[in-house]
């Protein structure tokens, strides 16, 4: 009942102030990994490819969801089930909806959940440990385990999971792949930009970050209300809006001003011309921008 409450009040504040109930950064997720670059990988494979969640602690995992699922111990830990709950949920959405592979930072709600539930297994396993190895003596009045089986467990945990928990070396690579390129930018535009400019990209994150200027959304993320058919162009943004820069990819990302663009949109592509490059990723600027 709790949790249909919460997920209700967030609904109607989720309607209200962005007019619909899905998060609009879940339809664009989705439209995402339609496209053919993601196609290869799924987004569970992703996730265990790159959610640092080490091996050795799915048992544990798997511990934590009985004892999450327990009668005697679901009301104790209400506010845990509704975290994991969310977590999962939003595994569930993107998994059925193929959301793109590659952004590590997607999985970091299913991740929450996973190492909360191996905590719960983990402490589960010391009470279950306690219970049964510990002489009734050392706890007549107690169910808790003691404090060195508490340690000596811990540190058995901790030494297996530093050695043979994790899968690869590419787990630990949480640097994304274009991070260098979109700080020099961000970084060029912070300088010689204007705080007013407004600069387009389909990628906001690092360049919203280190230019400190307004973002123009190529793929909408971030303008809910930009309907689904407009955002399906992927020419809406300069159709409707005349930015101060341009972030471009070579080859151009799906979205981004390639040769096949005429008409109008070459018209208003002609008034830009390159100001910063850092290699695969350009800058475009209005003829006469670049100084503040």
């Amino acid at each position: 009942m709790i949790s249909c409450c919460i997920l209700a009040s967030w609904g109607l504040f989720s309607y209200f102030t962005f007019g619909k109930l899905i998060s609009n950064s879940v339809h664009v997720k989705i439209a995402q990994g339609g496209l053919s670059a993601w196609q290869d990988v799924t987004y569970f494979g992703d996730l265990r490819r790159r959610g640092s969640f080490p091996s050795i602690a799915w048992p544990l995992a798997v511990c934590g969801v009985l004892t999450f699922i327990s009668s005697n111990t679901r009301g104790r830990i209400l506010p845990l089930i509704l975290t994991v709950l969310f977590g999962f949920i939003q595994f569930a959405v993107y998994s059925i909806g193929h959301a793109p592979a590659g952004y590590f930072w997607y999985h970091i709600p299913t991740l929450l959940s996973l190492n909360l539930l191996a905590v719960l297994g983990l402490l589960e396993g010391l009470r279950y440990a306690a219970l049964t190895i510990t002489p009734k003596k050392l706890m007549p009045y107690s169910n808790s385990s003691p404090s060195w089986v508490k340690i000596i467990f811990g540190i058995t945990i901790g030494i297996c999971v530093s050695f043979f928990g994790f899968d690869s070396p590419e787990t630990f690579a949480f640097k994304y792949r274009l991070s260098d390129e979109y700080t020099q930018i961000g970084n060029w535009l912070n300088q010689n930009a204007s705080h007013k400019d407004m600069v387009a990209a389909s990628e906001i994150g690092y360049l919203g970050y280190y230019s400190n200027l307004q973002v123009l959304d190529m793929h909408a993320l971030i303008h809910p209300r930009v309907n689904a058919r407009r955002r399906a162009s992927g020419t809406w943004w300069l159709e409707t809006n005349l930015p101060n820069y341009i972030v471009v990819h070579s080859p151009p990302w799906w979205g981004e001003p390639s040769e096949d663009w005429i008409g109008k949109l070459r018209i208003k592509l002609d008034k830009y011309g390159e100001v910063f490059s850092q290699d695969s990723v350009h800058l475009l600027a209005l003829k006469g921008e670049g100084n503040k």
